[in-house]
């Protein structure tokens, strides 16, 4: 009986850490059979903007500080970052609460981008726009723009670097 309680609680906790650990709560059984929410996807088109549902939770930081030396900033509300062959530009990018961010692959491959809880495949040259605020699902921290085959970029929020 210990046994199975243990061996349950082993699996409770690897499912926690396998989906994002995420603040919403989940127990033992709803974590096996939950309503897992529809990612929001990119479609085709050259620009596609890109929302994500109200209550969908805050993404969890990778780090609470930055690999990169220094970290870019954009004073405007569109933050953009571009994914060259074999680096991102800007590497690291510290963003404000209000600011969304725009994604264009610059290499000549289609690639996957992640971050929090968006998800897309870019064609060469395509845009991916997320025009909802970082503040609505990102966690203060580091966050890793997951980019595949390569080489995705930091987004640095709620975090003070200095100048």
């Amino acid at each position: 009986m210990m046994f199975c309680q243990r061996l349950t609680r082993i699996v409770f906790l690897s499912l926690l850490m396998l989906s994002g650990c995420s603040r919403a709560s989940v127990s033992p059984t709803s974590a096996i059979a939950a309503d897992i929410p529809t990612l929001p996807v990119a479609s085709t088109p050259a620009q596609t903007p890109v929302t994500v549902p109200h209550n969908a939770g805050l993404a969890t930081p990778v780090a609470d500080s930055p690999a990169a030396g220094i970290c870019a900033r954009f004073d405007g509300l569109l933050v953009t970052m571009q994914i060259l062959p074999g680096i991102p530009d800007p590497r690291c990018v510290q963003v404000r609460g209000e600011q969304q961010l725009s994604i264009t692959n610059r290499t000549e491959d289609t690639i996957g981008v992640t971050l929090g809880p968006f998800d897309t495949r870019l064609a060469p040259g395509q845009e991916f726009l997320i025009t909802t605020p970082f503040e609505d699902y990102l966690a203060p921290g580091v966050h890793a723009v997951m980019v595949t085959p390569c080489c995705g970029g930091e987004i640095v929020y709620g975090i003070d670097l200095g100048k």
